[in-house]
């Protein structure tokens, strides 16, 4: 069995969440992007982003309580408008 990067270490407490969220940026080459930075570069509201992640349109990282979204991905959803795909 191999123990992930956070097995075995306590997880309670907002620091450890900002923690977890430091590493996972660092582990990642493209940059996350928070609600209203998705929304922004959608040019549509925070509401329309949670409905198209709710839709499974976007895909989404959850760190602690955060909806955050990679800049790959609004690419690819930016994209996929672009043909008229769903």
């Amino acid at each position: 069995m191999t123990l992930g990067y956070f097995d075995g270490f306590e997880t309670r407490g907002p620091w450890v969440r900002g923690l977890a969220r430091l590493a996972l940026d660092m582990a990642r080459e493209e940059p996350l992007l928070t609600r209203p930075e998705v929304a922004e570069r959608l040019a549509c509201s925070t509401t329309t982003v949670s409905r198209e992640i709710a839709r499974g349109q976007l895909d989404c990282t959850r760190v602690g309580g955060r909806i955050l979204v990679a800049q790959a991905e609004v690419d690819r959803y930016l994209e996929n408008a672009k043909r008229g795909e769903p």
